[in-house]
């Protein structure tokens, strides 16, 4: 039997939309359209017990997309108005369930226009959304299999017996004659039938038969015959399919959209918004049922307006039906300066919606972001929006958390932005060599992962603050040494290393994975000095390559390192043992031995090289030796910075200590770009490469890191 939905929309514009006050309640409707709701129903005499109209949802839209109301059928008011303008309706009847006998899903959408002082019909067919699979037995089947027989309609390629009974795909047992309903899964287009039954004489009969490329909307049918024709088999044989829907006819209300309209300003445009001075902001709400609800939305905070809770809002109630929603200094207060929308959403007790937006622009210290400063040039610019005409200045300021404050004058950038930028101050001193250092100032400047806090002041009065913490600086590859595959743990692979070497290719034992108390994780690198050929073959960890052949041994200092952040110090555990040189003999050109106490020796260098730097030691006289606290440029390029530690004596006790080791720079502006621009050296004995030394030194190092 064929069956169809109808729904007829019945909708009465508003006839002055901006100028209305009047209340659903009200007797005076010379300027509002009232829309009087008719819901009639026509029935077959097929539906049986399922109505799919008692499952009704309803929803109407703006031109735009903006949902206005959603129904239900317990929820279908009796008296509605609607603006003029174009809408578009859906409607939803039935239930979505994977396969059933009696539930049925039916949908269907329309666009229409309401003109002023004008009553609208809009029908909207509503199309099954279902397959609709019928099944018919011949009187031949019950004659041959008595009661013992049924038959599985599923949505699915073929037939799978755990499947259906597990529920995993959409399925029907029909025991008599009867019609289905399948809503297919995503991606099938087959229904495949299985008639079984038990014979008295043949036993078990099974068929089989799929339609194949269903159509949501489409009827399929299947009647199974028992054939004396052909013993033992059932026949199934389409007899139809029909495309056609099912339909109803009925009438579906809808009411408006709650109201929101700003008082004395226009909403669309930006609201400049200044403490003390500027008036507060008031929104009247208007709805057709009782509010249920005020949220208002700033940033990611949001208040619900009608709890009373929220300084700086205030709600008056006209009725239940109305009320007005106030803005003040307090509800801004200790926000940043710049664009913040503020979003007003209104639900009402029938369950109807809306949402308003606007844009306010606050004075003050506009927000900090990543771009606003530069963690090689340690520099940060400040920026506030002053909206006051009469603000004749805007002073800065900046400090370390909890620290001492710097402070600029503001420059004017236009368009109401003042700034003013923030760099690292710089103390100036020789080193050892008679070279000319710098070293930055604690608490000036902006250096990785410390926090701040800044301020703006307008003509010498604070108007706001932040706090902020710049962005993380840069790790150390494998600076924790829990790896043991790094290559200079190894015999030879320090070769192609990189990041860390060693020089265990010319004897073993110059450094290999260990562990001390006091060390990070469970490993740390242990250097040891060995005899090599009756010479002095210091314990070594470097970022370097190290070739060796022909009883020479070839470290070639660098490594790529793509700076992001400005080091002050290279922080890292270590703990040494350095006795009296007993290798080789001390010189003049040894001069950090004193005493004849050997010293080990820990530093890292800043490089902006083309080439890496090759040192060769080994049998013979070493060339390419080089001292970072003694050069500011070598052949292959420039040194930007070093931070070097000489230690002459054994660490006290049996634990690993943590040390921080200054970098100082040559060059406190170039950022290094070149092939290779970083160098990390750990050794036994300062003079290794000279083979002078004592052979007994041992030094343990971990947990390598910058200071910021």
């Amino acid at each position: 039997m064929k069956k169809y939905i109808t729904a007829a929309l019945l909708f009465c514009a508003a006839l002055t939309a901006a100028c209305s006050k009047e209340t659903a309640g009200s007797a005076d409707t010379g300027d509002t359209g009232v829309l009087e709701m008719r819901v009639s129903a026509t029935r077959a005499e097929a539906d049986g017990e399922y109505d799919p109209l008692q499952r009704l949802a309803v929803r109407i839209y703006r031109a735009s997309g903006e949902l206005l109301r959603q129904y239900t059928a317990e929820t279908l008011p009796s008296r509605l108005e609607l603006l003029a303008g174009e809408y578009r309706v859906e409607v939803d009847a039935g239930e979505a369930v994977p396969a059933s006998f009696t539930k049925r899903f039916y949908k269907g959408e329309k666009t229409f226009t309401v003109a002023a002082g004008q009553t609208t019909v809009a029908e909207v067919e509503c199309k099954r959304q279902n397959v609709v699979a019928e099944v018919k037995f011949d009187a031949t089947v019950s004659a041959a299999f008595g009661e013992n027989f049924h038959a599985w309609v599923v949505a699915a390629d073929a037939f799978d017996e755990g499947q259906v009974q597990q529920g995993g795909v959409p399925a029907l047992n029909y025991t008599a004659d009867g019609t289905g309903y399948f809503t297919m899964p995503e991606g099938a287009t087959t229904l495949t039938t299985r008639f079984e039954g038990t014979h008295p004489d043949r036993g078990v009969i099974v068929r089989e038969a799929r339609f194949e490329g269903v159509q949501t909307g489409g009827k399929y049918s299947v009647s199974f015959r028992f054939s004396k024709d052909l013993p033992g088999f059932i026949e199934c044989f389409v007899v139809k399919v029909d495309t056609s829907t099912d339909d109803y006819d009925d009438t579906f209300p809808f009411s408006p959209e709650p109201s929101i309209e700003s008082d004395g300003f226009d909403m669309d445009q930006p609201q400049d918004f200044i403490p003390g001075t500027t008036s507060p902001k008031r929104y009247m709400i208007t709805t057709m049922a009782a509010v249920k609800s005020v949220v208002i939305g700033i940033g990611d905070d949001s208040y619900e307006a009608l709890n009373g809770t929220t300084e700086g809002v205030e709600v008056t109630r006209e009725s239940d039906l109305s009320l007005t929603v106030t803005l003040s200094d307090a509800f801004f207060a200790g926000r940043p300066g710049g664009s913040h929308p503020v979003s007003i959403r209104v639900t009402d007790s029938a369950g109807a919606e809306a949402t308003a937006i606007s844009e306010y622009r606050l004075q003050g210290l506009l927000p900090i972001e990543k771009t606003d400063y530069d963690l090689w040039t340690n520099s940060l610019t400040l920026r506030a929006l002053v909206l006051d005409p009469n603000v004749t200045t805007a002073t800065f300021g900046l400090r370390v958390k909890d620290g001492e404050w710097s402070d600029a004058e503001g420059v004017n950038a236009g368009e109401g932005i003042y700034t003013a930028t923030f760099t690292a101050q710089w103390k100036e001193s020789v080193n050892a060599a008679g070279l000319t250092v710098h070293t930055p100032v604690a608490g000036t400047g902006v250096f990785a992962g410390n926090s701040y806090e800044a301020r703006a002041a307008l003509d010498g009065e604070t108007v706001s603050s932040a706090e902020f913490q710049a962005a993380a600086g840069q790790v150390i590859p494998d600076g924790d040494m829990e790896s043991g595959s790094l290559p200079c743990f190894g015999k030879s692979t320090s070769e192609s290393t990189t990041f860390w070497g060693s020089g265990n290719a010319a004897t073993s034992g110059l450094c290999a994975q260990s562990t001390k108390p006091g060390m990070g994780g469970s490993y740390c690198a242990k250097l040891e000095s060995q005899s090599a050929f009756g010479l002095l073959a210091a314990g070594n960890l470097f970022s370097a390559t190290f070739r060796f052949a022909n009883l020479s041994g070839t470290a070639s200092f660098g490594m790529p390192y793509q700076w992001t952040a400005r080091p002050t110090a290279l922080r890292l555990k270590y703990h040494a043992t350095v006795g009296a040189v007993n290798k080789g003999t001390v010189t003049e050109e040894h001069e950090y031995i004193q005493d004849g106490q050997d010293r080990s020796r820990i530093f890292a260098v800043i490089v902006d090289w083309n080439s890496r730097h090759a040192t060769v030691a080994g049998m013979g006289s070493p060339t390419g030796v080089w001292d970072p606290a003694k050069t500011a440029e070598t052949a292959e390029g420039p040194v930007i910075a070093y931070g070097s530690l000489l230690i002459g004596e054994t660490t006290p006790g049996d634990a690993m200590t943590t040390v921080e080791i200054p970098i100082e720079y040559y060059d406190r502006t170039t950022k290094p770009t070149g092939a290779y621009t970083l160098v990390i050296s750990c050794t036994t004995s300062a003079y290794g490469d000279f083979k002078v030394g004592c052979l007994g030194n041992v030094m343990y190092v971990d947990d390598f890191e910058w200071v910021y």
